[in-house]
């Protein structure tokens, strides 16, 4: 009985606290007293945009240091070349003193030393003093120092106003006002203007100096030759008179043997005087003939060649055809050709 009392004793006891907790909430405020703030309402209620700040975007150095720190801490770590790769793209991303130091130094380390040097440099002439220590100075320089004496240079001297193009690296337009500082082995030189481009190997080696020399193109000359508007037909006239003063030479010829024949056959016979003087007199006519058309072909073969020899060059194939022939008013000779 004594456990029973105690649990409704209890219960009561919660009721009464439960009805004060809302007596307490439904009593009105006092003068003085400052209403609670509303509760937000469900279902994700609009806020005043004026009352927002938006976020300011990362520049790009915020994003470039980002990648220093991670590059930071590989370098502490001994990973250099997991360092030099942070440090590069915080280059990339943004090229000023901030980024300089530590591209610069793990390219040391990893033997880039070329690229350490232009790095580090640019890093001391742009770091503010209060921002770097006397002794860190002293230190970079001693790293400048060494890799130095680890690369060799290359003067470029080519013809004004071309793009450099260095292991197909941008260095820069000519004329470049100073030699360019190049790690040892070889190294692909290109001067481009437009769409064209001379290329050139050269090896440096750590210490030395190279001169590397581009010249300019000399301008193409295109020789026109004058054209013989005249030797064409002359070729084809001189050619078909040779052919034709051969032929007729030839057909005279024969024909001069015939009226021997005949002149002599006529002899044989007293009744045939008239006959054998006409035979004669033929023969004396195809000789003259024959010599004076192989004299014209020899005349008309030396006036082609000298003509073709004297204006070799013209591209000219001339197409001849002759015809030496007979007809009712005796041997003929026609001439065709492209002119």
């Amino acid at each position: 009985m004594k456990s029973s009392r105690w649990i409704v004793a209890a219960g009561l006891s919660a009721q009464i606290l439960a009805s004060g907790a809302a007596l307490a909430q439904a009593k009105p405020a006092g003068p003085g007293a400052k209403a609670a703030p509303a509760a937000p309402a469900k279902g994700g209620g609009k806020t005043d945009p004026k009352k927002e700040e938006p976020k300011a975007e990362p520049t790009p150095l915020d994003k470039a240091m980002e990648f220093v720190k991670h590059g930071d801490d590989t370098a502490k770590a001994g990973e250099w070349e997991d360092a030099y790769a942070d440090y590069s793209i915080a280059w990339s991303m943004y090229q000023g003193w901030e980024t300089a130091r530590g591209v610069g130094e793990s390219a040391a380390k990893t033997g880039h030393h070329a690229e350490a040097v232009a790095r580090l440099t640019l890093f001391l002439k742009s770091a503010p003093e209060a921002s770097v220590p006397q002794k860190e100075r002293d230190r970079i320089q001693a790293i400048i120092d060494e890799s130095i004496k680890q690369t060799g240079t290359l003067t470029i001297v080519a013809p004004e106003g071309g793009d450099v193009l260095i292991d197909r690296n941008a260095a820069g337009k000519t004329p470049l006002p100073e030699a360019v500082r190049l790690d040892p082995g070889k190294h692909e030189v290109e001067i481009r203007r437009g769409d064209t481009g001379e290329t050139k190997f050269v090896e440096i080696t750590a210490g030395q100096s190279a001169d590397l020399k581009f010249e300019p193109k000399a301008p193409t000359q295109i020789i026109v030759e004058p054209e013989n508007k005249w030797r064409t037909p002359v070729l084809i006239t001189g050619s078909t008179l040779t052919v034709a003063g051969l032929a007729l030479g030839g057909v005279f010829l024969g024909l001069s043997f015939d009226r021997a024949a005949a002149k002599e056959k006529a002899a044989e016979d007293p009744r045939k005087a008239a006959e054998a003087r006409q035979a004669a007199e033929d023969e004396a006519f195809n000789k003259n003939v024959m010599v004076w058309s192989f004299v014209g072909a020899g005349v008309a073969l030396g006036g082609t060649a000298a003509v073709f020899f004297a204006t070799k060059g013209s591209p000219s194939k001339p197409k001849v055809e002759g015809t030496v022939g007979f007809g009712p008013a005796g041997p003929g000779v026609a001439i065709r050709g492209e002119f």
